[in-house]
């Protein structure tokens, strides 16, 4: 359908997960963003490629979510080493340190709703150790 619009395809499907079937291209001059279907990969796609876009294209300096530095409150293990996994969590401080706990759960959408922070496992690495200091995205 976007290929009979004149879509001028940059990319689809990267190595995220949630949210591998993120993309982006342009029409007539205009950007356009491709979300994925599923609640946790619609939104971490917009939050890790669409969102940061649309924020660079309107001339933010820095269009990420802000970040900080918690300690890992239990070990992260990643799905596939060659793509980077993202993480929903929260946070708690102990000990007057930001501490990040990973959100598991049958729900996703309950995990998305209770969700503070992000934290990810860059390509390359199979999992990150408990006690770690990481670097998360804020989302609250």
């Amino acid at each position: 359908m976007l290929e009979g619009l004149g879509w001028k395809e940059y990319f689809h499907r990267i190595r995220i997960g949630p949210g591998k079937a993120v993309g982006f291209g342009m029409i007539d001059g205009k950007p356009v963003f491709i979300l994925p279907g599923g609640p946790s990969s619609n939104l971490m796609g917009f939050l890790q490629i669409a969102l940061p876009g649309l924020l660079a294209l309107a001339g933010h300096a820095n269009p990420h979510l802000p970040r900080i530095n918690p300690r890992l409150a239990a070990d992260l293990e990643g799905r596939e080493r060659d793509w980077t996994d993202f993480f929903f969590g929260r946070l708690e401080e102990e000990e007057g340190f930001p501490v990040f706990h990973p959100l598991k759960g049958s729900s996703r959408l309950r995990v998305i709703s209770e969700a503070e922070a992000i934290a990810s496992i860059p390509e390359g690495k199979e999992y990150l150790l408990k006690g770690s200091v990481i670097s998360v995205q804020l989302l609250k």
